[in-house]
C-alpha cells in the first residue's frame, strides 16, 4: 500500500494530541479521520474503513479496549498501534 490515500484513524481524548497527529500525519498525504472516545471510533471504522488504527490505551471509559480493536476486525488487512502515555509520580 502506498501512503497516497492511506486511511488512519487515530482515537484519543486529548484535543492537542489529535490536532497534533492530524496536522502531521495530513502534511504526509494521509486520510486522516479522529474519535475521542471507543464508541466515536466504533463508527469511524464502520464509516471510513482505515487501514491504521492509532488508539490510545489509556483512554476514559474504554474499559476494554480490545473492543474497538474487534470492531476493526472487519477491515481487510488492519494494523493497529497502541498508543499510551506513561506518568511518573511527583
Amino acid at each position: 500500500m502506498t501512503k497516497a490515500g492511506a486511511r488512519i484513524l487515530v482515537v484519543d481524548d486529548e484535543k492537542e494530541i489529535l490536532r497534533a497527529l492530524q496536522r502531521n500525519l495530513s502534511a504526509h498525504g494521509y486520510e486522516i479521520f479522529t474519535a475521542k472516545s471507543g464508541e466515536e471510533a466504533l463508527e469511524e471504522i464502520a464509516n471510513h474503513r482505515p487501514d491504521l488504527m492509532l488508539l490510545d490505551l489509556g483512554l476514559p471509559g474504554l474499559s476494554r479496549p480490545r473492543r474497538v480493536q474487534e470492531g476493526a476486525g472487519g477491515v481487510q488487512s488492519a494494523h493497529h498501534c497502541a498508543l499510551s502515555q506513561g506518568y511518573r509520580a511527583r
